[in-house]
């Protein structure tokens, strides 16, 4: 296993050995990303096509999934490792073969495991059955448990300040508002949001998954290869492997001599006499002297001259071992309960206050849109009758620009849609279109429609649109 190994192999800190994992991935970031890029894509915009109406549910999906779409990368990373990195189609034509154990413990009973990333080599690699995946576990967790637990913590925590700073920064580049403004419109009703809000968002925590998981999974991986080292001593089989290259190395200058030996065979007055042979104590003696197998260190403590040594305690009572043992099982359990119904009380007493801060503060509707008055105080009381009497002498645009206006001062004044003062006429149809009837959605898109191509296109009104002053009150209504 250890021909093609291309990292030291010798025994390493647990970060150290997570700092050799990320060593791995920059090494081999070319093949590891597009395998893992290869296998997040496609299914992120399958499921962000299916999950359009729930948006949120496709990233949650994702990182369901993780740990299945995580065996590619570690593939691609154990087959650099210890030879050359697959290409592409090698690596999901493979994908049988190392998904065969542990995905269905992986993304079922086993999915919080705060452990994935130093058992998913265990699985993927050496493939165990469940007696064996525990007994190996139990080996494993002797060192470098802690450190997995906070590895999953931080790229966990890496992950969500990434989508939130993304967020952030978008909110902060919107013109003419602010984060309170593009985080209320994120969590709008169905009917009220931005469009590209909903197509945006669910993208960012994929798009951190795709930037941290690879790391997550390289620094388990070197977690796992530092165990491996220090529970099979690779670091002394691969120093033996060294010694019987250079033993391989030299065959050649030991047949030379012994030839010139034979040669000269004649020329010696006398034989010498054989060695004795070596004791096996001796000649491993004489092994371990070698500079591969000595380390020495000088180290300094600190001693009295005169010690003193200390009388043998009298040892304690059964009983009080038993009670500490006891007190100690019924705080563990106490301690998390009664923080628990601390938190929980804290939050019932002030559950005003927190709905009070929580809830977003009154929008204030806009008084122009479009450079068009909207308040219902500059609207006349009548005003389909206000509009006809334009119409009648001759002043189309301004009837259309009447009834488009009282159509606007409805939709925000009337039913709460949330049109800003950088509203467009698509904008203005879109969420009036959504907060109509059947009938009012297609009157405002008919009114919309004639509004254009009157104002903006120069167009006279044609005589079948006089209707539309009468059609006005049976889908608007202001109230001043």
């Amino acid at each position: 296993m250890l021909e093609g190994l291309r990292v030291a192999a010798r025994p390493r800190s647990p970060w150290e050995a997570a700092d050799l994992g990320l060593a791995l991935l920059r090494a081999q970031a070319w093949p590891v990303y597009r395998a893992w890029l290869a296998a997040l894509l496609p299914l992120a915009l399958i499921l962000t096509v299916a999950c359009r109406q729930s948006p949120w549910l496709a990233p949650l999906v994702l990182w369901w999934l993780k740990p299945a779409l995580d065996r590619p990368v570690l593939h691609v990373l154990a087959r650099a490792t210890f030879g050359s990195a697959p290409g592409l189609g090698e690596t999901f034509l493979e994908a049988p073969g190392y998904c065969r154990k542990g995905l269905a413990a992986t993304l079922l009973w086993r999915r919080f495991s705060p452990e994935r990333g130093l058992l998913l080599p265990v699985w993927q690699l050496e493939q165990p059955t469940g007696a064996g995946f525990r007994r190996r576990r139990h080996v494993l967790f002797q060192r470098g448990r802690a450190q997995a637990w906070l590895l999953t913590l931080v790229c966990l925590l890496f992950t969500a300040v990434l989508a939130m700073g993304a967020l952030a920064g978008l909110a902060y580049f919107q013109p003419g508002s602010g984060a309170h403004s593009l985080l209320a419109a994120a969590f709008a009703p169905p009917g009220h949001r931005l469009a590209w809000l909903d197509l945006l968002l669910p993208a960012l925590p994929t798009l951190a998954m795709a930037a941290v998981e690879p790391v997550y999974v390289a620094a388990g991986f070197g977690l796992y290869l530092n165990r491996r080292v220090q529970l099979e001593a690779w670091d002394l089989e691969q120093a033996f492997r060294q010694l019987g290259q250079r033993a391989r190395n030299r065959a050649g200058q030991v047949l030379l001599a012994l030839l010139l030996a034979f040669a000269g065979w004649h020329l010696r007055a006398q034989d010498r006499p054989a060695p004795p042979p070596m004791e096996p104590k001796a000649a491993l003696a004489e092994v371990m002297r070698a500079p591969e197998f000595s380390t020495r260190r000088q180290v300094w403590r600190l001693r009295l001259r005169h010690p003193s040594v200390p009388a043998p305690a009298a040892a304690p009572p059964a009983w009080i071992g038993r009670a500490m043992e006891m007190l100690a099982v019924l705080l563990k359990w106490l301690l998390p309960v009664g923080a628990a119904l601390w938190l929980i009380l804290a939050l019932w007493r002030h559950r005003h206050g927190l709905a009070q801060a929580l809830r977003p503060p009154p929008a204030t509707p806009p008084a122009r849109i479009l450079g068009l008055d909207i308040r219902p105080a500059g609207l006349p009381p009548d005003l389909p009758e206000a509009a006809g009497r334009l119409w009648d002498q001759g002043d189309t645009r301004g009837a259309l620009a009447l009834l488009y206006r009282g159509a606007l001062a409805h939709l925000v004044h009337g039913l709460g849609v949330p049109l800003t003062a950088g509203a467009t006429e698509g904008d203005c149809l879109r969420l009036g279109g959504l907060a109509l009837a059947e009938p009012g959605a297609e009157y405002f898109a008919r009114l919309t429609a004639t509004w254009q191509r009157v104002a903006y296109g120069g167009q006279p009104a044609a005589g079948q649109d006089r209707d539309l002053c009468a059609a006005w009150t049976s889908h608007f209504l202001v109230r001043p």
